[in-house]
């Protein structure tokens, strides 16, 4: 069987931030241990997208194509499907990734041109539905996938269990995209998160479960790709790096030990530092930390369930400048209950911690996410906003008096851009290497539903 895996085109990201897809480059090696043909195709990174599709497509003539996605490229996920349909009505197109897994029968009705689809960790499922389809077997028994039966019904089989061990998962293959495109490489200490933030799906995509990789084979993986691809910034995507403080002392210290030379990034918590960690990361070549802060007051972050404080903020990003990492902290801006008095906090807390990067997000009610559940308590169906509005960043009428406007969002993003920059920070599109950077990623606004969030709920 021929299969193409392909990566759809996203708007949200700019390409100095991208890298050939990880879970992508996960599937591609597991089946290509299962002795499948595997091409991959990574539309984010091109020039001309749908006809690169077209023209692999109409060239290779797979049987499979396997397309993955989140919530901002679901719909160009289904506009890959419809292409491959149109130019081989039995070409099999399966479609797996976040999104799906965390909406199941939410977005059952795309099945029209999707064939299956994969819940949940992809690498068992995908090698035994392939196995099962190629040989006549039995669909039913293959977990972790859904699809349409014969009289046009979805059908979900049992849940996939997480892998249990993932050392025992193939180095990703990365080779199959144009590493030399790429700024940066994207690798994996572990899977998961055992935090359940209010604005956070991880928590159900990873069952709230952190798994961890050993540590030498993980070592192991950033000498291959330094070795294979030349130097290069390599990003640890786990969701909280240093969740094992201990471990990522043990990671820094063999990287020390055997002299890795290059330059790294990586995402953790305020409350996963410690001043040896900070110190140990720097000697082995750690760049900038990301800490997802969010908000600047103590009851914001109770409401949010971030489980850390407001001092844990200002002691992370300080301790982590004084040890020669770039801190990095991301903020969401526009949550229902925003007021005057949060937003200055945050004016005051980012005076008093000058972070070298400001990012600033919008909230989004993912589904999977808490704040998706809690919409939903105050009477707006999410089901009913077409979702060609709700994912492509437009703003939506919501039926309350007393929500939070987007202009009103707007106008408070910038303010705290217009602070920042009389204080000196530059536009990332402008900046140079020895500015301090803010960033914003929305496009526009939405408006929530939520006149008020019970501040004591779990």
């Amino acid at each position: 069987m021929k299969i193409v895996l392909v990566n759809p085109p996203t708007k949200s990201a700019p390409r100095n931030v991208l890298d050939a897809p990880l879970g992508l480059s996960y599937i591609a090696a597991i089946l290509i241990n299962a002795g499948f043909g595997v091409t991959a195709l990574d539309l984010a990174i091109s020039d001309s997208p749908w006809d690169d599709l077209t023209y692999i497509l109409s060239n290779i003539q797979p049987d499979v194509i396997g397309i993955t996605g989140v919530a901002s490229t679901h719909l160009d996920a289904l506009s890959i499907a419809s292409i491959a349909k149109q130019i081989n009505e039995n070409v099999i197109t399966i479609l797996g990734g976040v999104h799906v897994s965390l909406t199941k029968e939410k977005t059952s009705h795309i099945l029209a041109n999707i064939d299956y689809m994969v819940f949940g960790e992809g690498e068992i499922t995908i090698v035994e539905l392939l196995y099962a389809i190629k040989n006549g077997g039995n669909i039913q028994k293959v977990n972790g996938i859904g699809y349409s039966d014969e009289d046009g019904n979805f059908q979900k089989t049992e849940e996939r269990l997480l892998i249990s061990d993932l050392d025992t998962l193939p180095l990703p293959s990365r080779h199959l995209f144009p590493m030399g495109k790429y700024q940066q490489t994207h690798i994996m200490s572990s899977r998961g998160c055992s935090f359940s933030c209010l604005f956070c799906s991880s928590r159900d995509f990873w069952k709230q479960k952190t798994r961890f990789r050993s540590v030498t084979p993980f070592v192991d993986e950033i000498a291959h790709i330094l070795d294979k691809y030349g130097p290069r910034k390599i990003f640890i995507a786990d969701d909280t790096f240093t969740i094992d403080i201990k471990r990522a002392i043990e990671i820094c210290d063999t990287i020390i030990e055997r002299k890795i030379n290059f330059n790294w990034s990586c995402l953790t918590r305020v409350d996963k530092v410690s001043d040896k960690l900070f110190e140990k990361m720097a000697k082995a070549g750690c760049q900038t930390i990301s800490f997802g802060c969010e908000v600047a007051t103590q009851t914001e972050l109770d409401i949010l369930k971030k489980g850390i404080t407001v001092s844990q903020i200002k002691n992370a990003i300080v301790d982590c400048k004084k040890a020669g990492i770039s801190a990095r902290t991301s903020w969401i801006v526009g949550f229902p209950w925003l007021t005057d008095e949060s937003l200055s906090a945050l004016l005051r807390l980012l005076d008093e911690t000058t972070p070298d990067e400001v990012v600033i997000y919008t909230p989004v009610p993912y589904p999977g996410s808490r704040l998706y559940e809690y919409i939903g308590r105050y009477g707006v169906n999410l089901n009913e906003i077409p979702e060609s509005d709700f994912y492509s960043g437009r703003d939506f009428p919501i039926p309350t008096s007393n929500a939070l406007k987007p202009n009103e969002v707007n106008l408070s993003i910038e303010k705290v851009v217009i602070d920042l920059l009389e204080k000196g920070y530059k536009l990332s599109h402008q900046a140079g290497p020895n500015d301090k950077i803010i960033t914003t990623t929305f496009t526009a606004i939405h408006s929530f539903a939520v006149d008020d969030i019970n501040r004591g709920e779990s």
